[in-house]
Parts: C-alpha cells; structure tokens; sequence
C-alpha cells in the first residue's frame, strides 16, 4: 500500500496523473505488472484512461456522473 498526501488544493486529476509516472519510474517491471490501481473517481478522465492504457495498467475506480454512460452502467449493476 502506498499513498501520499497533498495540500487541499491539489487537483485530483492531476494528481493522479503525476502520482502513477513518479509509481512506474519507481517500481520493477514485475512490481509494475503485479499492482492494481486503486482510485476515487477523479481518476476517470480521457486523459488519465489514455495513459493507463499506454501503461497496461490495471485499475479499479468508479465511473464518474461526467460520463453520459454512468446511469445505464449503474442499473445494469442492479439487474
């Protein structure tokens, strides 16, 4: 586990961003392909899920409401 705490005014979006380049310059290709990333929703930006992907990094999030797709995704969970 690893976290790390910022001033209030930090955006969550950007630090994100900035968090996971500073995580892959850290860790082994091993310890690279072993990490789930654990996140709030202001990870789910089209900038940050680009990046990921680059990445081949596994995360878990919840969608945020921005994405016109999230109340269709919410129900189909219920069902």
């Amino acid at each position: 586990m690893l976290a790390n705490v910022e001033k209030g005014n930090t955006s969550d979006k950007t630090w994100n961003f900035t968090f996971i380049r500073k995580l892959r310059q850290t860790l082994s290709l091993e310890g690279w392909q072993q990490l789930l990333y654990v996140s709030d929703s202001a990870q789910i930006t089209k900038r940050n899920l680009k990046y990921l992907k680059r990445l081949y990094l596994r995360f878990v999030s919840r969608l945020p409401d921005l994405f016109a797709v999230c109340e269709e995704v919410k129900q189909a969970a219920w069902e």
